[in-house]
């Protein structure tokens, strides 16, 4: 990776390609449509046209960037043509639902290139990273606008550091904790800058934290809300109804649901109406994005979205009346889906994804019992558990043999990976975990053959779950840990509630899925210092996490209860493995101390087995009707979710 990077898009022929996939004969083909596009000279859907016309809309020239962003185009797309409406189905009001307003649809400031460390300029028009890691500065495109028609400047990527982020007051979600300016250098350059190196800054462009929930927001729309940009906000939110201003603040940017449908967003379509039965979208007349011929996208006029039960989804995909289908398909039904693709006119692809573990079954270190916690932190506990699964069992009966029984590390075309971490205590040996369970002195058992604590107590563990599509391996692990003598209980939580018994330690075993692309490879490494997102050992992480802050001089232990750091102080090895993430992430993919230290993140983590894995590499089942072209079916190597896929639903188009 070279040093202080920096790409520079200075004319439309020099194009932004949207390069996450795909051959080199692709990337020249689009370069070459490019550069025959009539200077300035682009093309608009009909509808649009018509309101040009009228004098309601300025034209299309006017509405996009000087030098717009080209979409990628995989080998085998095509340029579509404008119109239509697309159906889809909700199972919910909020975002992560298909074709909706989640972050992803809305553009981030990069792509990262598949099969190099390249990121190359998407929402942006130049990235350039320091030599010392410690500043990204942000080239904007010049005419970029909101989808009021409003520019977007270096403005709101400030206020979104200063408004929101550092504002106590306002809760975000801000997944790069380590910027800790952003600097106007002018109205279309900003300066992102930390106080320690952090390479990882630079490759999270490439992802939804380089998007518009985390680094920009429109402050133009915003800021009459907000005390620190107008005195009179207290007021507006009295008059709103609301008691405080950051109240009336929340209401308006918040967007787990969005309320507020008049925030400006990037998204192709923008939400106009939302009920408690549906979502109707209509496209974004400013999106920034153009195909290789010049037409700005997107395609298709519209989207329909129907909020339904989670059955009744499926149902709708077997009828064929779902237009797209991702984000809450099901391998319990993929038999079901596929017995009736040609009635439905749809198919179904299968996609590989980027889960290193489909479902990850995460002991608590940080029990309340002490039995427990003393149990769950020796390792040998821990593999006994591994060895107990069948994963080949797992992939046949849930998943149709096409996954990959594996333990949870990184998936398999990670840069830097090793076998063995997938291996680890991933064979089904029965007799070795019941042995190794005895000699950890569990031996006396019941009348039905489950062990007992020492002191002849009854002994059960209790697995815990949120995602409903977990179930049908957990009811099989359940099985397995009862074989071996453990008896064991699922029981469901919404998610909210068990992120609180999280937080207070109080489950046996948290349950969730691993992503494991290279930049999100944390979760498996324990969400470095700033997380815990399998909630393996909160009460340590959240220890670190204030450690750090009064360390660095962010906090001092009189912002603390009672004066002292939060959670629990880790053992010596855990803040070995967080020193060695550090090192991880102040290094450079490729340099010798940056795989040196990620080695020995995944060497501790595959001894360890603090995440238990299954199955991974499962695919994702992707409902297309056969009317539908370009829909995207692979994953870009900064991708880790179903929902990455929709950063391409603009350049879909009906047949």
């Amino acid at each position: 990776m070279r040093r202080g990077i920096s790409y520079l898009v200075l004319l439309l022929p020099a194009i932004t390609l949207m390069a996450t996939g795909g051959s080199e004969e692709g990337t020249a083909a689009v370069g070459e449509a490019a550069a025959a596009m009539p200077e300035t000279r682009f093309n608009e859907a009909p509808m649009l046209a018509a309101l040009v016309a009228a004098g309601e809309l300025p034209p299309v020239d006017e509405r996009l960037p000087i030098e717009p962003a080209v979409t990628w185009f995989a080998p085998g797309d095509e340029v579509g043509t404008y119109g239509g409406t697309l159906t889809v189905f909700h199972t919910n009001e909020y975002p992560w639902n298909d074709l909706a307003e989640e972050t992803e649809s809305g553009g981030y400031f990069g792509r990262m290139v598949k099969g190099s460390l390249d990121v190359v300029p998407s929402m942006a028009k130049a990235l350039e990273f320091s030599d010392d890691a410690m500043a990204l500065t942000v080239h904007l495109r010049e005419g970029l606008k909101w989808s009021d028609g409003h520019p977007m400047t270096a403005d709101d990527v400030v206020f979104m550091y200063d408004g929101l982020h550092f504002n106590d007051l306002v809760p975000t979600w801000n997944w790069i904790p380590q910027i800790k300016r952003a600097i106007k250098v002018d109205d279309y350059t900003v300066r992102l800058e930390t106080d320690e190196p952090y390479v990882l800054m630079y490759y999270k462009m490439s992802t939804v934290e380089g998007g518009g929930w985390n680094t920009f927001h429109p402050k133009h729309y915003l800021e009459k809300w907000h005390i620190d940009y107008n005195p009179e906000a207290e007021a507006l939110a009295k008059e709103e109804g609301f008691e405080s201003w950051d109240k009336a603040f929340y209401h308006h940017y918040w967007w787990s649901p969005l309320k507020d449908l008049d925030k400006p967003t990037h998204h192709p379509w923008i939400m106009t109406e939302a009920t408690n039965t549906g979502k109707r979208y209509e496209r974004n007349p400013y999106y920034w994005e153009v195909d290789p011929e010049g037409n700005q996208l997107p395609y298709v006029d519209r989207i329909q979205a129907q909020i339904v039960d989670q059955e009744t989804y499926h149902l709708k995909i077997i009828s064929g009346e779902a237009d797209v289908a991702l984000l809450q398909t099901s391998f319990d039904n993929f038999t079901l889906y596929q017995e009736n693709a040609a009635a439905g006119e749809y198919h179904v692809n299968q996609i590989p994804s980027g889960l290193g573990g489909a479902v990850i079954v995460a002991p608590n270190q940080n029990h309340l019992d002490p039995f427990k916690r003393e149990l769950y932190r020796n390792k040998r506990f821990r593999q006994a558990l591994s060895l107990a699964i069948n994963r080949e069992e797992i992939n046949n009966i849930v998943y149709f043999g096409v996954g990959v029984p594996r333990q949870a590390t990184i998936v398999s075309d990670s840069s830097y990976f090793q076998d063995k971490w997938a291996q680890s205590y991933a064979a089904y040996d029965p007799e070795q975990a019941n042995a190794m369970l005895d000699e950890l002195g569990l031996t006396a058992r019941d009348g039905d053959g489950y062990r007992l604590r020492p002191d002849g107590d009854a002994f059960l563990q209790v697995i815990e779950y949120w995602r409903a599509g977990n179930l049908p391996v957990l009811e099989l692990v359940k099985e397995y840990w009862e074989d071996v003598g453990l008896k064991t209980e699922i029981k469901f939580y919404e998610s909210a509630a068990l992120g609180t018994r999280a937080d207070a330690a109080q489950h046996d075993f948290y349950t969730d899925r691993l992503a494991s692309p290279e930049l999100r490879s944390w979760m498996v490494a324990g969400s470095n210092w700033r997380g815990g997102d399998f909630a393996w050992a909160r009460q340590w992480f959240n220890w670190m996490v204030a450690k750090r802050d009064v360390d660095s001089g962010a906090k001092t232990l009189d912002d603390y209860a009672d004066g002292k750091l939060p959670g629990e102080e880790p053992p010596d090895e855990i803040k070995q493995l967080n020193r060695w993430i550090d090192d991880w992430a102040a290094g450079r993919p490729g340099d010798p101390d940056y795989v040196e230290a990620f080695t020995k993140v995944f060497d501790f983590h595959a001894e360890n087995v603090f995440l238990i894995g299954t199955v991974g590499i499962t695919p994702h089942l992707y409902v297309v009707k056969d009317k539908l072209a370009n829909a995207p079916l692979e994953y870009g190597p900064s991708m880790s979710w179903k929902g990455d896929l929709l950063v391409y639903a603009a350049k879909m188009f009906i047949k």
